[in-house]
């Protein structure tokens, strides 16, 4: 745009340095997220511990909250279960900010936890933008992009709910998703409560 009409025209100028610095912070975030992806496809040697999940949620969305000026009510049952910490609080941040990304300022994003027998299911819902019907079996598949323009308002580069698969795999945890246009987005994780440490070492 700049090489096409120069520099004289300052509203141009503007609007080419606008996009140069929206590509830009996309590129950063694809670069970050392919060396999180490389790191997450080695062997990934497993720390077990047991967490407490309502508080465990309850810390990182208040870390959240400060970080990015973003409300977070989390909510439900004190499930304890028996995870690696590190990853599962990985899979949440990814979570937390897609959330953030495709919500309208201000807009209110719900953490929930609910034990349902022998799983424990963690959901994170936001009330934005949504996803089409058609759309939403192809969002954990590495770099589906739902539509360049939704993409390219927020810098989502397609690859962080893979990188979340991957580790939710590495934690026999599962993600799945529902989501309502102009509504918004509920993703799930289900981690089985009742795991031994033995069973993540086969």
């Amino acid at each position: 745009l700049l090489l096409r009409r120069g520099f004289d025209q300052k509203e141009v100028a503007l609007e080419a340095v606008e996009a140069i610095s929206s590509e830009s912070k996309t590129m950063k975030a694809l670069i970050e997220q392919m060396l999180a992806l490389a790191k997450s496809t080695e062997a990934m040697k497993l720390e077990i511990t047991e967490i407490e999940l309502l508080r465990f949620a309850g810390e990182l969305a208040k870390q959240m909250k400060r970080s990015f000026q973003i409300a977070i009510d989390v909510y439900g049952d004190e499930v304890v279960v028996m995870t690696d910490k590190q990853k599962l609080q990985q899979i949440l941040f990814i979570l937390i900010d897609n959330a953030r990304k495709y919500s309208n300022a201000g807009s209110l994003i719900t953490i929930t936890v609910k034990q349902n027998g022998s799983d424990v299911t963690l959901s994170v819902q936001d009330r934005g933008i949504g996803i089409p019907p058609e759309d939403v079996p192809h969002i954990f598949e590495r770099f589906y992009r739902v539509t360049k323009d939704r993409n390219r308002k927020t810098g989502g580069t397609g690859l962080g709910l893979s990188i979340a698969t991957q580790l939710a795999d590495a934690i026999h945890a599962k993600l799945s998703a529902e989501s309502t246009l102009g509504v918004g987005t509920t993703i799930h994780v289900t981690i089985p409560v009742l795991l031994e440490v033995s069973q993540y070492e086969n």
